[in-house]
């Protein structure tokens, strides 16, 4: 009998047993760990998320949103300056717009490639 690929429970789907499958199925990732209590769960690339009237919301999003007293608009990112993404302190958190924050990020990915070579 084949198994889940994330626990050993027996296999439904896709590699997956149903807890598992029903996750891949409704996030887009198997391995999320639903909130419980209150409590924030990390996402697959380790940012903090948080239920939000039956929504899922990154939780640096909504501190800024609450900080700044208005929703975010879609142009705006968060980034975080010590590239922690659990560390949601409002002292680390920046709104930048989508292109400056792919454009930081690139030259980040550039200064490690071009230090390593």
């Amino acid at each position: 009998m084949r198994t889940c690929t994330l626990c050993s429970a027996p296999y439904l789907a896709r590699g997956f047993c149903r807890k598992h499958y029903l996750r891949w199925h409704r996030y887009s990732d198997p391995s999320i760990v639903l909130q419980r209590r209150g409590e924030p769960s990390a996402d697959k690339d380790g940012y903090l998320i948080r239920w939000v009237n039956g929504r899922c919301v990154k939780e640096h999003r909504l501190i800024v949103e609450r900080h700044l007293g208005r929703p975010l608009l879609p142009s705006e990112h968060v980034h975080h300056f010590n590239s922690k993404p659990t560390d949601n302190r409002i002292e680390n958190l920046q709104v930048i717009g989508v292109r400056e924050h792919g454009a930081m990020h690139a030259n980040e990915r550039w200064a490690r490639h071009a230090g390593g070579a």
